[in-house]
């Protein structure tokens, strides 16, 4: 076998391989031609071992003129069907893989050369949201899969002496991936601005290329604007803010896990605006007397202290006071506020401290208590004197329940009793201490006149029972709708 049309060039690197079942085979090899470059030849044979249809010559993909190498072949199927494979200069300059697959009789396949390109680069970190920070995670994406049993937590560094804090985790720990997980541990210190570095020839892909230099990441930016007391944010991080305070009342917000530079003194603090899409986390000891306004959504976590909660946002925000009679108000007078949910847990809220909500909305605010049972429609009254309730001048004989609703008799029976002065209020809660089950929820109105009316909230608790008090709440139609 010789290159097609030249006898006196050189021909060697021959390949064969049987295809089929009957004897058939191929030979390809490489083939000098007159202009003195290499190119790809295949000749099929019968079983017979003569000569089977023509010749095929093989070039790279548009070069007609570069040099081709080392062609491997190889059987598909049993039909008869193979493919062959070599390298050689492509239109770049550069070698690539080349890949031919051939039809029984030997002739080309209907689809044409395919080019296997060589990965000589290196991975980095991607182009498209390369870094993404939430409260306990920092995401690293990376432009293609590399093997993490070459890469430590310690090759990865963060500027100005920061860390990841203390038992911080890097996974996946074997095998290739594309994206890397840094779970914070203890007291992390990553700040708004900070560069992060890996360090050269950690990332290794699945063709041994390594990052010869360094690679560094400025993290997302988080700011703290200090109005006058008025707290806003800027920046490019995304997550969750929060807020934490040092033993010298000293606030720092914290993005994701991105610290803000700025640090105010808590009792400066008059306001905060979160904008749509954000939400800020904090403590109701540490957000008690500031008021939270803008379109984002609010989470605040209880504490044991008496607080007074302002919450004015557009948004879904989740309200837990704690412990203590607190004042808890979901928007004011001119603005009322988001969708908001108020969690009352057991020990909350009891009937000796019961919390104040003001502008609580029924068409969008709810109630989470430990039970969502509404009492049963009833009239529940024993007509044993000894179990009425008197305070003052007022007692209590009887309750009716309809929908949830309370109202009082005296202790006739008939007598409506209503909710217009303390002594009444108190007469109130005391007659549904000793006759609502636990886990059952009741609610009455009152209106002590000037204006001071609402709706209580009554919810029978094996600990302590609860007692909360919409302010303005007039009516209720439905104590199920609000409870969730």
């Amino acid at each position: 076998l010789e290159a097609i049309g030249m006898t006196t060039g050189t021909d060697k690197n021959p390949q064969i391989t049987s295809i089929g079942n009957t004897g058939e085979f191929v030979v390809t090899f490489e083939g000098e031609e007159s202009n003195g470059r290499y190119s790809i030849f295949v000749q099929k044979f019968n079983a017979d071992g003569t000569i089977a249809g023509d010749m095929v010559k093989l070039e790279a993909i548009g070069v007609t003129d570069g040099h081709d190498f080392d062609p491997q072949i190889t059987s598909i199927g049993t039909i008869g069907e193979f493919a062959v494979t070599f390298y050689g200069v492509d239109s770049n300059g550069n070698y690539s893989i080349f890949v031919q697959k051939f039809n029984a009789d030997g002739t080309l396949a209907a689809h044409p050369l395919n080019t296997l390109k060589v990965d000589t680069t290196a991975p980095t970190i991607a182009l498209t949201n390369p870094i993404t920070i939430t409260d306990t995670k920092i995401l690293i994406s990376l432009s293609e899969p590399i093997d993490v049993s070459t890469l430590i937590l310690a090759d990865i560094l963060l500027s100005n002496s920061h860390t990841f804090g203390e038992g911080a985790v890097l996974s996946p720990s074997s095998g290739f991936a594309a994206t890397l997980e840094i779970t914070l541990g203890t007291n992390p210190t990553i700040a708004s601005g900070d560069t992060l570095t890996i360090e050269a020839s950690k990332l290794v892909d699945k063709a041994g290329n390594a990052n010869a230099a360094e690679i560094v990441y400025t993290l997302p930016t988080f700011e703290v604007i200090n109005t006058g007391g008025a707290i806003t944010f800027a920046g490019t991080a995304t997550g969750m803010i929060s807020l934490s305070v040092d033993g010298n009342d000293m606030v720092t917000f914290t993005k994701g896990s991105i610290a803000a530079a700025t640090t105010v003194e808590l009792v400066n603090i008059t306001g905060i605006v979160i904008d749509s899409g954000e939400t800020i986390k904090g403590s109701a000891a540490d957000l008690d007397g500031i008021s939270i306004t803008g379109a984002g959504n609010v989470v605040i976590t209880g504490s044991d202290s008496v607080d007074n909660l302002l919450v004015s946002t557009s948004g879904t925000n989740s309200i837990t006071a704690g412990l203590g009679g607190d004042t808890i108000n979901l928007g004011t007078v001119a603005a009322n506020g988001g969708d908001d949910t108020i969690i009352i847990a057991a020990g909350d809220s009891i009937t000796a401290s019961p919390d104040t909500i003001n502008y609580f909305e029924l068409d969008k605010d709810t109630l989470d208590l430990p039970s969502v049972i509404v009492a049963s429609n009833a009239t529940i009254g024993t007509g044993v004197s000894a179990d009425d309730v008197t305070v003052g001048s007022i007692t209590i004989g009887q309750k009716t329940i309809t929908n949830g609703i309370a109202t009082f008799q005296a202790a006739n029976d008939t007598t409506v009793v209503d909710i217009n002065t303390q002594d009444a209020l108190s007469a109130a809660v005391a007659y549904l201490v000793g006759t609502v089950a636990d886990g059952e929820t009741v609610a009455f109105v009152y209106d002590m006149g000037s204006g001071d009316n609402g709706t209580y909230i009554f919810q029978g608790n094996a600990s302590e029972d609860i007692l909360v008090n919409l302010v303005g709440v007039a009516t209720v139609e439905d104590l199920s709708a609000i409870l969730v």
